[in-house]
């Protein structure tokens, strides 16, 4: 009625095995090789910034963006969500050049928002204003004592160099999806 297989005894061990393995990893095992993890960047956390390239009002106007590279991994509970050189546009808030009777050349950048290693927006605050030397009250007193050519002294130029890091911070809470 029943015929006995007269396979040889290692093959049996090697299959049972194998399905007893690969019945634990289907009940156990996948979720948990599997699963994705739910991490809260909490507000505050500081994000930092690097620029490629110099920023001055001599080439750039308000309202034009600028890339900033993250500098270093952002990691929290142990788990990476946002890598380091993930790219995030900057725009440019305030953007003068130097002028006479001393006014200084200023430009002002803000952050706003950067990739999460899932794809969602993460939001920040933070800006970086770089200002020249004022010469207001030389340009004043050079035209009292002298002349009016005075009037012409310009104020110091401003510029972000390449390489200038800038510190962010998450505006609120945001949820991140981790593998």
């Amino acid at each position: 009625m029943f015929s006995v297989c007269r396979a040889k005894p290692g093959v049996f061990r090697v299959t049972a095995l194998v399905v007893v393995l690969s019945f634990l990893w289907i009940i156990i095992g996948a979720d948990m090789t599997l699963a994705q993890q739910e991490v809260t960047v909490p507000a505050g956390t500081v994000v930092s910034f690097t620029t490629s390239q110099a920023i001055s009002p001599k080439v750039l106007h308000v309202g034009d963006r600028v890339n900033l590279a993250v500098t270093y991994d952002v990691i929290v509970d142990g788990i990476v969500v946002i890598k380091a050189g993930t790219i995030a546009a900057a725009e440019v808030t305030e953007s003068t050049t130097s002028g006479a009777v001393g006014k200084p050349a200023k430009i002002g950048i803000s952050i706003k928002r950067v990739e999460a290693i899932d794809g969602s927006t993460v939001p920040l605050y933070g800006t970086k204003l770089a200002e020249g030397q004022s010469k207001v009250g030389t340009a004043v007193i050079v035209t009292i004592l002298c002349c009016v050519l005075g009037l012409l002294i310009k104020g110091g130029t401003a510029e972000l160099p390449a390489g200038t890091e800038i510190q962010t911070e998450t505006a609120g809470a945001v949820k991140v999806t981790a593998e």
